[in-house]
């Protein structure tokens, strides 16, 4: 999925030299962000079921969103070394 919306962002990406390798790195973000959810669902529901009203706030209103920030900040950090990364060894 993620590779798709590359491609949407940047059309030149299936006929770059780089494909491969960029194909590769959206598969890995998906993958990574597809386990992240499906243990943050997991928790969240661990919370309904088994948890006080407390935690249930905190984790859903706090601790959930602080880490999908952490999550969508260290990706798109890593994101940009890779860019330059792949402009540097295609160019």
């Amino acid at each position: 999925m993620i590779y798709r919306f590359a491609v949407l962002a940047d059309k030149s990406i299936p006929e770059s030299p780089g494909q491969k390798e960029i194909a590769a790195y959206c598969y890995k973000v998906t993958v990574m962000w597809v386990v992240f959810f499906i243990i943050n669902g997991s928790i969240a529901a661990f919370t309904v079921f088994y948890g006080s009203d407390l935690i249930w706030a905190v984790y859903n209103n706090a601790l959930a969103p602080a880490l999908t920030g952490i999550l969508f900040a260290g990706e798109f950090i890593v994101r940009k070394f890779f860019q330059k990364k792949i402009t540097k060894t295609v160019s």
